[in-house]
Protein backbone atom coordinates (compact mmCIF):
# COMPACT_ATOMS: atom_id res chain seq x y z
CA UNK A 1 0.00 0.00 0.00
CA UNK A 2 3.10 2.44 0.38
CA UNK A 3 3.62 2.42 -3.12
CA UNK A 4 -0.08 3.37 -3.82
CA UNK A 5 0.42 6.35 -1.28
CA UNK A 6 4.28 7.23 -2.99
CA UNK A 7 2.35 8.02 -6.53
CA UNK A 8 0.23 10.60 -4.78
CA UNK A 9 2.61 12.09 -2.59
CA UNK A 10 5.32 12.74 -5.37
CA UNK A 11 4.27 14.99 -8.11
CA UNK A 12 5.50 13.49 -11.07
CA UNK A 13 6.61 15.18 -14.31
CA UNK A 14 3.34 14.00 -16.21
CA UNK A 15 1.28 15.13 -13.12
CA UNK A 16 2.91 19.01 -13.50
CA UNK A 17 2.69 18.80 -17.04
CA UNK A 18 -1.04 17.81 -17.05
CA UNK A 19 -1.44 20.92 -13.89
CA UNK A 20 0.48 23.58 -16.22
CA UNK A 21 -1.91 22.27 -19.11
CA UNK A 22 -4.44 23.09 -16.94
CA UNK A 23 -3.52 26.04 -15.32
CA UNK A 24 -3.20 27.39 -19.24
CA UNK A 25 -6.76 26.71 -19.88
CA UNK A 26 -8.18 28.37 -16.94
CA UNK A 27 -6.15 31.48 -17.82
CA UNK A 28 -7.64 31.50 -21.57
CA UNK A 29 -11.17 31.07 -20.12
CA UNK A 30 -10.43 33.29 -17.56
CA UNK A 31 -9.78 35.78 -20.15
CA UNK A 32 -12.18 35.11 -22.55
CA UNK A 33 -14.73 35.57 -20.01
CA UNK A 34 -13.50 38.84 -19.26
CA UNK A 35 -13.60 40.04 -23.18
CA UNK A 36 -17.31 38.62 -23.01
CA UNK A 37 -17.89 40.66 -19.98
CA UNK A 38 -16.36 43.75 -21.99
CA UNK A 39 -18.08 43.07 -24.86
CA UNK A 40 -21.38 43.00 -22.37
CA UNK A 41 -21.27 46.06 -20.57
CA UNK A 42 -20.69 47.58 -24.53
CA UNK A 43 -23.76 46.21 -25.86
CA UNK A 44 -25.56 46.64 -23.12
CA UNK A 45 -24.67 51.19 -23.20
CA UNK A 46 -25.37 50.95 -26.86
CA UNK A 47 -29.19 49.17 -25.89
CA UNK A 48 -29.63 52.23 -23.14
CA UNK A 49 -28.66 54.48 -25.94
CA UNK A 50 -31.02 53.24 -28.54
CA UNK A 51 -33.77 53.16 -25.91
CA UNK A 52 -33.34 56.74 -24.79
CA UNK A 53 -33.29 57.68 -28.84
CA UNK A 54 -36.71 55.73 -29.36
CA UNK A 55 -37.78 57.52 -25.75
CA UNK A 56 -37.30 60.59 -28.10
CA UNK A 57 -38.61 59.91 -30.83
CA UNK A 58 -42.66 61.19 -31.04
CA UNK A 59 -45.57 58.63 -30.38
CA UNK A 60 -46.95 56.88 -33.28
CA UNK A 61 -50.39 56.04 -33.61
CA UNK A 62 -51.52 52.56 -35.13
CA UNK A 63 -51.96 53.35 -39.11
CA UNK A 64 -49.53 56.67 -39.03
CA UNK A 65 -46.33 56.79 -40.39
CA UNK A 66 -43.17 59.25 -38.74
CA UNK A 67 -41.01 60.37 -41.42
CA UNK A 68 -37.57 61.63 -40.49
CA UNK A 69 -35.42 63.98 -42.06
CA UNK A 70 -31.57 64.67 -41.74
CA UNK A 71 -31.83 68.41 -43.08
CA UNK A 72 -33.44 71.03 -40.92
CA UNK A 73 -37.09 72.27 -41.24
CA UNK A 74 -35.75 75.33 -43.34
CA UNK A 75 -33.65 73.13 -45.93
CA UNK A 76 -36.74 71.33 -46.45
CA UNK A 77 -38.91 74.31 -46.45
CA UNK A 78 -36.25 75.44 -49.64
CA UNK A 79 -35.65 72.04 -51.81
CA UNK A 80 -40.02 72.18 -51.40
CA UNK A 81 -40.01 75.52 -52.79
CA UNK A 82 -37.74 75.32 -55.44
CA UNK A 83 -39.67 71.86 -56.71
CA UNK A 84 -42.80 73.45 -56.76
CA UNK A 85 -41.23 76.56 -58.48
CA UNK A 86 -40.18 73.77 -61.14
CA UNK A 87 -43.42 72.59 -61.27
CA UNK A 88 -45.27 75.64 -61.69
CA UNK A 89 -42.33 76.85 -64.58
CA UNK A 90 -43.53 73.35 -65.85
CA UNK A 91 -46.90 73.63 -66.09
CA UNK A 92 -46.77 77.05 -67.32
CA UNK A 93 -44.50 76.13 -70.49
CA UNK A 94 -47.41 73.33 -71.18
CA UNK A 95 -50.36 76.01 -70.82
CA UNK A 96 -48.74 78.29 -73.54
CA UNK A 97 -47.98 75.01 -75.50
CA UNK A 98 -51.36 74.34 -75.70
CA UNK A 99 -52.86 77.91 -76.27
CA UNK A 100 -50.21 78.14 -79.08
CA UNK A 101 -51.48 74.75 -80.08
CA UNK A 102 -55.28 76.22 -80.68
Amino acid sequence: MEEADSIFDEPTTDHEAALERLREQVERAASAIEALRNENEALRERVEELEAALDERPAVGEGETVIAFDESPEALRDQVRTFIEAIDGHLAEQDNSEQNDR
